[in-house]
């Protein structure tokens, strides 16, 4: 385990960022644009594995901004990098707070490429948990969560095991359809 406080993460990013870099020597040139490799999964799950024993021990961290879909590090600056490691120490901890939606769905992807658990059961139980207690701040999460989770227990050979608290979510994701679409985005009554 590697611990880093606000004195030692910029040296981490600038770490992390030519470890990034390397990969960004493989981009190639499709008619003028350039495709980095920089972003991709490969590399993405590459950095995972070089800093999933990196845990915060500093002082707290005010929240920082950071949206970008399917967010990796590479998305980061070194503020958010550095918010992104406090958070997930937290949320390690069981301490799940609200943050920015890329932050919440970086973790959950290392926790479905199996990074932070012991076993196979315990990445389900904290893929459950996070799930659960992210929830609370933003239900959309159960229009994926529900359905990775589910992926993650049929590939892991566990579904069988774990059915019935997988129909459940299952349920959830349903009935955030069905409110999404009997929400009313415009009304003459509220006017």
């Amino acid at each position: 385990m590697r611990f880093v406080d606000e004195y030692g993460i910029d040296k981490l990013y600038k770490e992390l960022q030519k470890y990034l870099d390397s990969f960004s020597r493989q981009s190639q040139v499709y008619d003028g644009i350039v495709i980095s490799d920089k972003h991709d999964s490969t590399s993405f799950y590459k950095a995972i594995q070089k800093y999933e024993d990196v845990r915060w021990n500093g002082c707290e961290i005010n929240r920082v901004g950071l949206f970008s879909y399917q967010t990796t590090y590479a998305d980061m600056n070194g503020l958010q990098f550095a918010y992104y490691i406090y958070w997930r120490t937290k949320a390690l901890s069981g301490d799940v707070m609200y943050c920015d939606n890329s932050y919440f769905y970086v973790y959950v992807y290392e926790l479905l490429a199996g990074f932070h658990a012991k076993s196979i059961e315990d990445g389900y139980r904290l893929l459950l948990n996070t799930y659960k207690a992210y929830r609370r701040f933003d239900k959309k999460v159960d229009k994926y969560l529900p359905k990775w989770i589910l992926g993650y227990c049929i590939i892991h050979g566990i579904y069988n095991v774990k059915k019935e608290e997988v129909e459940e979510m299952k349920k959830r994701k349903n009935e955030f359809k069905r409110n999404y679409k009997e929400r009313k985005i415009f009304n003459w009554n509220n006017m």
